[in-house]
This record gives C-alpha cells, structure tokens and sequence, in this order.
C-alpha cells in the first residue's frame, strides 16, 4: 500500500514512472561500468562483456587518418585515437553525473547559508547581501573563466570551484523569499516568543521550509549543471584530456564532420537526460506543490 501511494502522489502519470524507471536503470548501469565494459573477470553476462574495449584502450586496427564507422566490435564506432566511442559515452555520463551532483549539493549548501544569513539578519546585512548577490551574478563567467584557465593552472579543483562560485546566485534569490515567507509563520513566532536561539529557529524551524523548493529544484539544477559541464568541456575549459567526457567527443566530432557517430549519441544523451530530468523535477513539484504544478497535456 505504502508503495502505491508513492507512485499515486510522487508520480501521477506514466511518463514520470518511466522517467524515475529509466533513471534509476542508467545510475546502475554507469555505477557498475567495469562489470560489463572490458572486464572479463567481473562481467555480469558469463565470460564475455558487453563492450569489449574500454574508454582508454585503443584499437590499433582502427588509427587515424579518420576515424572508422561502427562495427561489431564498436558499436558506435571508435574516434580518432582510435578509443570505444560507446564506452566513452558510458564513462563520460558517470563522470558528468557525479561532479553535476556534487557540484548541485554545493550550491545549494552555499545558497542556504547565504539566504539564511540575509533573511534572519538585520535589514542593513539583508540589504548588502541583496547588492553584492546582484552585482557577483552579472559578472562575465566565461571570460573569468578563460582567464583563470590562462593565468593558473589549477587543475580540476579550480574549475569546478569556478562553476560552484557562479552558481548559486538565483538559488539564493528563490531560498532568501521563501525564508522570508516562513520567518512570519506563526510557529517561527513562537520559538522566537520562547527564547530559542537564531541557530535552531534557523535549522529546526526554518530549514523545513526549504525541503520543498530543494527536492523540486534539484532534478532541474542537475540536468542544467550536466549541460553546462559539457558545453564547457567542449569549447575546452573543463576535464582533463585523459579523463572521457561528452565535451571531448562533441569537440572532436566538430574536427571529423564526416564522423557523426562521435557528435550524435552525445547529443541524444544530452536530449534524454534533460527530458528524464524534466519529467522528474515536474513530478517532484506536484507531489510537493500540486494545487500550483501544471500538467503536461
């Protein structure tokens, strides 16, 4: 019964079952990659895997000048160097899922502390947090990225400090209002008439508030910090070059025109991922609001 109900109210139609279903199919599947992309010892399916080449092996039968089309053994066929385009694809989406979501728990811890400091402390704090929040969210990201990336070589840390830094401002806007909803609720009001103290009417009375804008918010905050991860690590501000990401494939399928099986599973990942994402963060809303969710006809 308890487990009809969480389908009735967190996912009403079937289009948001599917999309919980096929998400949760994919976490598995990129979360046990080795146990089925070239590693005979751990395949799930007998001694042979499903993906035989792993995203750093390279076929030497399949060297430059071009990359050669899909086989038996690629399915999707091999880039450049020569690397599984599909096992690429696989590692790449587990990586890029990971740092969006610790880069998504990041902001939103930043954004709350932030919004919690504007909305419980005196007008003249709120006032000048509203200020620089307004002036640090106009700030050109990419050419303070471009620059950070030529005058320091930071790395990984650096860069992913840089998308957390830019991140949170319009979070921090949404938090701050509906903390200012809650701070005149009759029960803020009361623990204030008995005494306790700003840190726990912040964290015990106030922070509940804040659950349904975070569970609402976050599938629509990862499938767009996914993307941004991607665009950037096309145009060349991102991941390593020895670590396999979606941006690496979009960039060389923009140096191969000829090879669209590098450019097009991306793409369709790309497509499927902020759909699933959509559909969840949709479903999400209206189990938490549902008399202000609209519906998808």
């Amino acid at each position: 019964m308890k487990t009809r109900r969480f389908w009735t109210i967190f996912c009403p139609q079937t289009c948001h079952r599917a999309s919980v279903v096929i998400t949760l199919l994919l976490v598995i599947l990129c979360a046990g990659a080795e146990a089925w992309i070239a590693a005979p010892e751990k395949a799930w399916f007998g001694t042979h895997t499903l993906i035989p080449w792993g995203p750093h092996e390279i076929d030497l039968q399949t060297l430059p000048p071009a990359p050669p089309d899909p086989t038996r053994q690629h399915w999707l066929g091999t880039d450049a160097a020569g690397r599984d385009v599909l096992a690429r694809l696989v590692y790449g989406l587990r990586l890029s899922f990971a740092l969006s979501l610790g880069i998504c728990l990041a902001s939103f811890m930043i954004a709350t502390l932030i919004a919690m400091l504007s909305a419980l402390a005196p007008p003249w704090v709120d006032l000048c947090t509203q200020r620089f929040i307004e002036l640090w969210s106009h700030l050109p990201f990419l050419y303070i990225l471009m620059g950070l990336s030529s005058l320091v070589r930071g790395g990984v840390g650096l860069f992913l400090g840089a998308v957390v830094a830019f991140s949170w401002t319009q979070l921090c806007l949404l938090l701050r209002a509906q903390l200012l909803v809650a701070r005149g609720s009759e029960a803020t009001l009361a623990a204030k008439l008995f005494g306790f103290s700003t840190g726990r009417i912040a964290f015990v009375h106030l922070l509940p508030y804040l659950y349904p804008l975070f569970f609402s918010l976050m599938p629509f905050s990862l499938g767009a910090t996914l993307s941004s991860l991607t665009a950037l690590d096309m145009l060349g501000f991102g991941l390593p070059i020895e670590w396999p990401s979606w941006g690496q494939l979009l960039q060389e399928g923009l140096s191969h025109p000829r090879a669209p099986w590098l450019t097009w599973p991306v793409l369709f990942g790309m497509i499927a991922i902020l759909t699933l994402t959509s559909l969840i963060g949709e479903a999400s809303r209206k189990a938490w609001h549902p008399r202000q969710a609209s519906e998808f006809r």
